[in-house]
C-alpha cells in the first residue's frame, strides 16, 4: 500500500499520457463508468424516487409526533373539569361604556330554543345593540368577548360612518343562557335591576343543582360539548314519539330508512307525504342526540346520550320498530 501511495505521489498530473500504460486504463476505465452512470436515463429517475421516497418518511414521522401530541392533549383536556360560566345581557354594555363607546339602544327578545338546547335546559337570548364610538373602541370591545363574554356570537351587524366622527354600529347578538338557575337570576337593562328569586324547596332548583353537577363530569366534555358544535339534522326538531320507521330504500350499495313525522295528538288533518325522511346510518334523530347506528328490515337502531343519576353522560341504545305507514 505504501509503495502505491509513493508511486502516486511521483506521477506528474500535468502530463497523464507519461503515465504507465496500466494506470492511464484504469483512471480511463473509472472517468468512462462514472459518465455512464450520471449520463444514462435510468439514473436520475430513481434518484428522484429515492428522494421522493424520503421525503414522504419525513413529512409521515412529523405527522405521526404531531397526531402523538394531539392524542396527550387531548387526554388531558378529557380528565379536565370544564366549567362553563354565563354572563348576563348588561356585560355587554358594561364593557362598551369602559372603552369609551356610547350605548346609543339595548333591548332583549324573546328567548330561542332549539332542540339542542333544550336537552341542556338552556336558551339563547337575542340582544339588540346600537353604538357610538371610535373604530379602534368598537375593535378592542370585541377582542374581550372571549374572556368577559363567552359563548356570546353576532347574528347581524350594520356599520356606517357616523357624521360626528367614528363609526355608528347597530348589531344582534345571542347569548346563551340557563333555563334553570339554582340562584336568582339578575337580569339588567339600563339603570334598571330586576330579581326573580328562587324557591329553594323547588323542584327546578333541584334540577338545575343536578345538571351543574352533571356539567362538571368529564363525560360532558367528553360527549356532550362534540355534539353541540356540530350542525343541527332535521329530525333532530322533533321527540323521538313523533318519529315512526315506515320502510327503507336502496342508494347504491347503501340501505336508508323512511322514518315519518307524526302530527300531535290534538291534529286531526293527514300526514303529509313531505313528512317522510330518507336517514341513513351516522343520521342524528330525536331531541337526545340519537345517532342512527344501523339499518335493519324490522328496526332502526339509535345510540342516544342520557344523564344518568349520578351526573355521567352515558351512551344508550334505543331500537325503532318497523311499522307500515297508514294510507
Amino acid at each position: 500500500m505504501n509503495g502505491l501511495y509513493m508511486a502516486l505521489r511521483t506521477l506528474n498530473w500535468r502530463q497523464p499520457w507519461a503515465w504507465p500504460r496500466a494506470l492511464q486504463s484504469v483512471f480511463f476505465l473509472g472517468g468512462g463508468l462514472v459518465s455512464v452512470l450520471l449520463l444514462s436515463p435510468w439514473w436520475m429517475p430513481r434518484w428522484q424516487t429515492w428522494h421522493d421516497a424520503k421525503q414522504a418518511q419525513d413529512k409521515l414521522h412529523l405527522q405521526q409526533e404531531a397526531a402523538q401530541t394531539l392524542r396527550v392533549e387531548t387526554a388531558a383536556l378529557l380528565q379536565t373539569q370544564i366549567k362553563i360560566d354565563f354572563v348576563d345581557a348588561g356585560v355587554l354594555t358594561q364593557l362598551a361604556h369602559q372603552h369609551g363607546l356610547q350605548v346609543l339602544q339595548f333591548g332583549l327578545d324573546k328567548p330561542v330554543h332549539t332542540p339542542a338546547l333544550n336537552a341542556l335546559h338552556m336558551q339563547q337570548l337575542p340582544v339588540h345593540l346600537r353604538l357610538q364610538g371610535a373604530w379602534t373602541d368598537w375593535v378592542a370591545w370585541l377582542a374581550e368577548w372571549p374572556t368577559s363574554a363567552p359563548g356570546v356570537s353576532v347574528s347581524s351587524l350594520e356599520l356606517s360612518a357616523d357624521p360626528r366622527g367614528g363609526i355608528s354600529a347597530q348589531l344582534v347578538a345571542f347569548m346563551p343562557q340557563s333555563t334553570l338557575t339554582p340562584s336568582s337570576l339578575t337580569l339588567k337593562s339600563g339603570n334598571s335591576e330586576k330579581t326573580l328569586p328562587t324557591d329553594p324547596f323547588s323542584t327546578q332548583s333541584w334540577m338545575a343543582s343536578q345538571r351543574a353537577y352533571a356539567e362538571q363530569h368529564p363525560s360532558y366534555a367528553q360527549r356532550v360539548v362534540p355534539e353541540l358544535m356540530r350542525p343541527r339534522d332535521p329530525l333532530e326538531s322533533y321527540p323521538l314519539e313523533r318519529l315512526q320507521y315506515v320502510g327503507q330504500i336502496a342508494s347504491g350499495a347503501e340501505i336508508e330508512a323512511l322514518v315519518q313525522v307524526l302530527p300531535h295528538l290534538a291534529a286531526k288533518k293527514e300526514v303529509p307525504m313531505a313528512s317522510v325522511h330518507r336517514v341513513r346510518v351516522g343520521a342524528y334523530l330525536g331531541q337526545d342526540f340519537g345517532r342512527v347506528q344501523s339499518v335493519a328490515s324490522e328496526r332502526l337502531v339509535l345510540q342516544e346520550l342520557v344523564l344518568t343519576p349520578t351526573g355521567e353522560w352515558q351512551p344508550r341504545e334505543v331500537n325503532l320498530p318497523l311499522k307500515e305507514s297508514v294510507p
